[in-house]
């Protein structure tokens, strides 16, 4: 049975890695710490715990990225997002938690399957309506699992940025659509004293990791470390689904 120094530890080293990465490429803090936070917390503390972290987080990074970042590009995805969020959260509350984090596993493993492909999109046009929709998928999925980056990377694919642009337009939408889900959570009473105990004992390592991931990144070769992220999510991906199925299938 974990201690609860075992289990703090376990946070920090999950916290630390999840930061890193997205300090590194621009993203995938969220989808890394829901899918290894949720079976050690619980997706009621989770949620809330990585909202706050990819919050900090994407504030520090856009601090970094600020000048290449494209407001125009981003406010319609935000405006989006802000209907999205309540959705999402409401979503998750009427579905089974078992249900929930099996579907999470499987939205982890359909975006590295799809971002594995290595495949353009097509090029998409300026027209508001894509923007909005993204925006409302992504603050839905925000909303409900902490995992809005998927919808966001393929529209902003789309939509060609450059890498520059692309990590500041990612940091700038998620920093808006992470506080619309902290307000959300807020509202709803979420954010308890355990959420806040875990956050607090988090900061040093958010603020080590970014230091190092923007330290290192432009040591590092962004492709080969694009892979092996992708290779964890999908690892982490198919844990959640099969741990999930295969309890129910012991509970039958």
């Amino acid at each position: 049975m974990t201690t609860d120094l075992g289990s703090a530890l376990m946070v920090l080293a999950v916290v630390f890695g999840a930061v890193l990465a997205q300090s590194l490429i621009g993203f995938g803090s969220a989808m890394i710490a829901m899918g290894m936070l949720t079976p050690l917390l619980g997706l009621a503390t989770a949620a809330p715990l990585v909202a706050l972290i990819a919050g900090t987080l994407e504030a520090l990074v856009l601090f970094r990225y600020r000048a290449a970042m494209n407001g125009r590009a981003v406010w319609q995805l935000i405006l989006g997002s802000i209907v999205g969020v309540p959705l999402g959260m409401f979503l998750a509350m009427v579905v089974n938690e078992r249900l929930a984090i099996a579907v999470l596993g499987g939205l982890i493993c359909g975006y590295v399957g799809y971002a594995g492909l290595g495949r353009r999109p097509p090029h998409l046009n300026v027209a508001p309506g894509w923007a909005y929709g993204t925006g409302v998928v992504a603050g839905a999925l925000g909303g409900a699992y902490n995992i809005s980056a998927p919808p966001v990377i393929l529209y902003g694919e789309c939509r060609r940025w450059s890498p520059e642009a692309f990590r500041g337009n990612l940091q700038g939408f998620f920093l808006a659509n992470d506080a619309c889900i902290v307000l959300a959570h807020a509202g709803s009473g979420h954010l308890t004293r355990v959420v806040w105990t875990h956050y607090a004992l988090a900061l040093p390592a958010i603020a080590v990791a970014v230091w190092l991931g923007l330290r290192l990144a432009p040591r590092i070769e962004a492709l080969r470390l694009r892979q092996a992220t992708l290779i964890l999510l999908m690892l982490i991906g198919l844990k959640l689904v099969w741990s999930n199925w295969a309890g129910a299938g012991l509970a039958e």
